[in-house]
């Protein structure tokens, strides 16, 4: 177990800093887009303690100092005021509510009424997001000075008194970060003292099994570009702990709205005065698909440190390469899992230590797959202080992370992540799905931004793909070019996981993707989104799949079929070649009922014997019952070819053979039925 270490309040480790070497460079952050021609600017550290003292005098004379960790919203720039902010509202004695620029304002305003907020500060140019906030929620609100007014170091302030000790503060609430959202509303989560300063302990762990503490790693860099935003609990973590706690210069990037997009990126990467970079996966997936980019990260970087998801195989491998790639496990719930440094070519593998956190491995069940376990944390008295897991939550004393992985087939300690227990689909058949996969398998084309699969409760699942915002590499035909990184999918996914490519849609640029505080795309929320499509696709996908084309094609044709090439027609219809269509026989009496009429209404036209003969074919149970298709059979209209009318029994029959066909069709077989003395296909 790891040594006992004297652990620093924040505004300890400040004073320390100042102390030892006032002039080291804090930060280093983008003038602007134009790196290249702007460059960056640096801040010391005497330049932020002077911010921080001129911004608690503030909150002072404007708030009021608090006594019982009061709790104002801060919410402005992606700057380094977020950090200045934290540390004054340590010293006035308040708790900072952050909230991640990609929510909603429904997110916003639950946030503020879980944690009791009444006072918002913000800087300026997010007028219109907090404005719209208040509106719904009276509030007081603060405009903050602005950075070059913190920073100013003539008549600089008197430093604003902090004299608690660590055993005094070190669980004085301090700051409030949230749950990503990705599953329903977020849940406010408060951070500590403690829940920083425990970074020091990650530093004296023993090897384990030979392997270093992945904190050790850290302390080789002296200057980290971090890519993750400071308003989320990962980038406010990193800000804190790696300048104050580790003497590492901070570089951060230009302000921008949304995601950091490539070209930003190689150009921080490529001018900046960096060593190492810190992150989540979606701007690592960038680096590995730029040549320039993977050179420049061989050729700088001692490590590349990542957090917040699952990286790809093929971006993975592609970094590995070229520098050390580590990753670690943590929540904003539980914080940073005790980790290790693996082997270089264990860089998708997590080497946790079980002892340091308290970890427990129970087995889940996983149809399709074997060897899945969940993450579990359990209290004991030596983790009780390590782990932030308790006391950032209610859990007593056994915490379910909720999080999924599978064991090293020879080596100890080493985990990979296999996916949110909520993130599985659960196919209509009990059959479990991990969306993931198939996902990171179509994100590798470079026309797709991201990938969503769906389909919790449905015969098959589906995918909502939104494409990239440049034009210019977009193919003529997405669907078409898309499908090589599908079927490759396919190849890994077990039979209950099949993508069709009739259950593809893509995303419009009215209806952008949700994300959440990482960039990382909220799933549930982006279904939830596009569920009038996803129905509407479902439709269309459960006639049978050879006249699916056909739907599509001429859903809008009101020109009828009379007089069009027999053979035109039905090569369309046989689109997939008529030796391995298995809906033949249905397409032939479509053909033969209806060839008269439009080719799109061919799906609806009901009043026809051939289309009544072979409804249990055509239609499945579901779309049999909507449209009540069973009433069809009890009287024919004058007029048409004539059958005697049903009885009883025939009719029951009739709905017995449906659903027997039914299950044959979602179980993806042939077969044959057998009814009433006579076997009919």
């Amino acid at each position: 177990m790891g040594r006992q270490v004297e652990q620093r309040l924040i505004p300890q480790a400040l004073a320390d800093a100042l102390a030892e070497k006032p002039d080291r460079t804090w930060v280093s952050y983008a003038i602007s887009n134009n790196i290249a021609q702007d460059g960056f600017r640096n801040i010391t550290i005497r330049q932020l303690a002077t911010a921080v003292d001129r911004l608690a005098w503030y909150i002072d004379d404007n708030i009021g100092k608090s006594s019982d960790f009061e709790t104002v919203m801060y919410y402005g720039l992606a700057d380094v005021r977020y950090i200045i902010t934290l540390i004054a509202g340590i010293k006035t004695g308040h708790r900072v509510l952050f909230c991640s620029h990609f929510n909603s304002q429904i997110f916003n305003l639950h946030l503020c009424e879980k944690t009791n907020c009444h006072t918002v500060m913000r800087t300026e140019g997010v007028e219109v997001v907090i404005d719209s906030l208040v509106q719904e929620r009276p509030m007081e609100v603060f405009q903050v000075p602005s950075l070059d007014t913190l920073l100013e170091e003539g008549n600089p302030p008197k430093p604003y008194p902090y004299t608690k000790s660590w055993r005094e503060a070190c669980d004085d609430p301090i700051s409030i970060g949230h749950s990503s959202g990705t599953t329903g509303l977020p849940k406010p989560i408060v951070w500590t003292n403690r829940s920083y300063s425990v970074c020091e302990l990650h530093q004296v762990v023993p090897d384990l099994d030979g392997h270093p503490p992945y904190a050790k790693l850290l302390l080789e860099s002296t200057s980290v570009y971090q890519t993750q935003p400071v308003y989320h609990p990962f980038g406010l973590f990193t800000g804190v702990t790696d300048p104050l706690y580790r003497e590492k210069k901070m570089v951060l990037g230009p302000i921008v709205n949304g995601p950091t997009p490539p070209a930003i990126l190689e150009q921080v990467i490529e001018h900046a005065d960096i060593d190492s970079l810190s992150g989540v996966p979606i701007y690592l997936e960038m680096i590995a698909k730029s040549p320039k980019l993977l050179d420049l990260v061989e050729k700088k970087l001692k490590y590349i440190f990542f957090a917040g998801g699952a990286l790809s195989k093929p971006a993975g491998d592609a970094l590995s390469a070229r520098v050390r790639l580590q990753s670690f496990y943590g929540a904003t719930e539980a914080g940073p899992a005790f980790g290790h440094i693996p082997d270089r070519e264990d860089w998708a593998w997590l080497l946790l230590n079980d002892k340091e956190s308290g970890l427990k491995w129970e087995p889940r069940e996983v149809k399709g797959t074997d060897g899945v376990y969940e993450l579990v944390y359990v209290k004991n008295p030596y983790t009780e202080k390590r782990q932030h897991v308790w006391w950032h939550t209610n859990s007593q004393d056994v915490h379910h992370s909720n999080d999924l992985f599978t064991k090293h087939p020879t080596k100890a300690h080493h985990w990979k992540f296999y996916s949110r227990a909520d993130d599985m689909i659960v196919t209509k058949f009990g059959w479990n799905v991990n969306p993931v996969v198939m996902e990171r398998e179509i994100e590798r084309h470079p026309a797709v931004k991201y990938a969503v699969v769906g389909g919790i409760g449905k015969r098959t699942v589906c995918a909502v793909i939104q494409l990239v915002d440049d034009e210019s590499v977009l193919p003529d035909d997405p669907l078409q070019s898309i499908l090589p990184m599908v079927e490759r999918g396919n190849t890994i996914m077990d039979a209950a996981g099949q993508l069709a490519k009739e259950k593809i849609i893509f995303g419009t640029k009215d209806k952008p993707f949700p994300l959440a505080g990482k960039g990382n795309v909220q799933r549930s929320a982006v279904l939830k989104l596009y569920e009038p499509e996803i129905e509407d696709m479902n439709g269309w996908a459960n006639c049978p799949g050879a006249l699916f084309d056909v739907l599509r094609a001429y859903c809008n044709d009101d020109s009828g079929s009379e007089g069009r090439d027999e053979g035109d027609l039905l090569s369309i219809v046989f689109s997939r070649g008529m030796d391995e269509d298995v809906d033949k026989g249905p397409c032939e009496a479509w053909y033969a009922a209806h060839k008269s009429q439009p080719v799109g209404s061919w799906l609806m036209l009901d009043h026809n014997d051939w289309l009544r003969d072979r409804a249990y074919v055509l239609w499945d149970w579901k779309r049999i019952q909507q449209h009540q298709l069973l009433k069809l059979f009890e009287s024919v209209p004058d007029g048409q070819m004539h059958r005697p009318e049903p009885t009883t029994a025939e009719l029951e029959a009739m709905s017995t053979s449906f659903v027997v066909r039914e299950t044959i069709f979602e179980n993806g077989s042939l077969g044959y039925w057998t009814g009433n003395g006579h076997e009919v296909f």
